[in-house]
C-alpha cells in the first residue's frame, strides 16, 4: 500500500516525492538560502550597527582592534546630527569629545593673525577628529563645522574612553600605541614643513 503525506488544501504527495523536492531544494543553493534567513532576521538596529563597526575598522585609531572591543566603543559612542553651517565645536572651546564621520562631511577652519578663519581642510565618511581631547582635554585648536546638511557623527567623550582603555587593557594599548604614532608623524612633517622654509 503505498503511503502519502496530506497537506492542507493541496493535493496528496507521496513520501518518495515530498523527499526528492526537498533534496532538490537543498542542493540547488543552501548558501544562498542561510544567507537569505541569516538577512531576514537582522533587525535595523543590527545592520546600523554592523555598518558602525566596518566603518571604525577603517580608522587609523582603531587599527588592530578585534570585533568584540570595536562594539565596547560603539556602545560608549552617541550619535549627533549636524545641519549645514551648524558648529561642532569652536577654536578655543574645552576639548570633551573625538569624533567618526559616518555621513557627511565637516569643515576645519583655523583663526588666523587678523581674527579671520581660514579653511584648512574637509573631512568626510570614516575619518576621525578631535582625537587629542582624549589625551588632555586641552582647548580645541581649530574650529569645525557641518559642510552637509544630515552629517552625521558619533562622538566618544574622553571620560568614557579613558575608562574603555582602564577596563579593556588590551584595547587601551592598541588606542594610545595608534595615537602615539599618528602624532609622531605629525610632529615630524610639521618639523619638515619647517625646516624646508629655511
Amino acid at each position: 500500500m503505498k503511503t502519502t503525506v496530506l497537506f492542507p488544501l493541496r493535493p496528496q504527495i507521496s513520501i518518495s516525492a515530498y523527499n526528492k523536492i526537498v533534496t532538490e531544494r537543498v542542493q540547488l543553493s543552501p548558501r544562498r538560502e542561510v544567507q537569505r534567513t541569516f538577512w531576514r532576521r537582522k533587525s535595523p538596529s543590527a545592520l546600523l550597527l554592523m555598518e558602525l563597526i566596518d566603518i571604525l575598522k577603517g580608522v587609523e585609531l582603531f587599527r588592530g582592534l578585534s570585533v568584540e572591543q570595536l562594539q565596547r566603543l560603539v556602545d560608549i559612542s552617541h550619535k549627533e546630527v549636524y545641519h549645514a553651517d551648524q558648529v561642532v565645536f569652536d577654536q578655543g572651546a574645552a576639548g570633551e569629545k573625538m569624533y567618526v564621520i559616518t555621513q557627511g562631511e565637516v569643515e576645519v577652519r583655523v583663526k588666523g593673525g587678523t581674527g579671520s578663519k581660514q579653511t584648512m581642510v574637509y573631512l568626510g565618511r570614516g575619518q576621525l577628529f578631535g582625537e587629542m581631547a582624549l589625551l588632555d582635554q586641552s582647548e580645541r585648536s581649530a574650529t569645525v563645522v557641518a559642510a552637509q546638511d544630515n552629517t552625521v557623527l558619533y562622538a566618544v567623550a574622553s571620560n568614557d574612553f579613558l575608562h574603555l582603555c582602564t577596563s579593556d587593557t588590551g584595547a587601551g594599548y592598541i588606542m594610545m600605541r595608534n595615537l602615539a604614532m599618528d602624532l609622531s608623524f605629525k610632529l615630524r612633517r610639521q618639523n619638515l614643513d619647517t625646516t624646508s622654509g629655511l
